[in-house]
């Protein structure tokens, strides 16, 4: 069996900008997540002590600095990982074990069902 080349696609690319502004506005205009901060977020309020919209605006911004500081190593990984996974050796390898597994299953379907 051949190496499957994974082509790289032809055209302009995405600009960052854009890239950061469309996840931006999925995020935003997510309700799963909408819903979740209404649901969650309010049980953090305490109205004894002062401004609410103070604390709602401080918990908006430290939920944006948590989300930030996880979900930028995860977006490096990715990167890192399709840069990866883009080399020749990687995909030969990918290739050679998934050729390997079903040729195993072919073997054991053909001993359980056939002999």
């Amino acid at each position: 069996m051949g190496i499957v080349r994974i082509e790289e696609v032809t055209g302009a690319g995405i600009s960052h900008a854009k890239a950061l502004r469309d996840a931006m506005l999925t995020n935003l205009l997510n309700p799963k997540v909408i819903l979740l901060f209404l649901a969650l977020v309010p049980n953090f309020v305490n109205v004894d002590r002062g401004h609410v919209t103070s604390q709602l605006v401080v918990l908006g911004i430290t939920l944006i600095i948590v989300n930030t500081l996880w979900q930028l190593p995860l977006a490096f990984a990715a990167d890192w990982i399709r840069k990866l996974l883009d080399q020749p050796r990687t995909q030969r390898i990918i290739n050679w074990t998934t050729e390997t597994v079903l040729i195993g299953i072919a073997i054991h379907m053909l001993v359980e069902h056939v002999l």
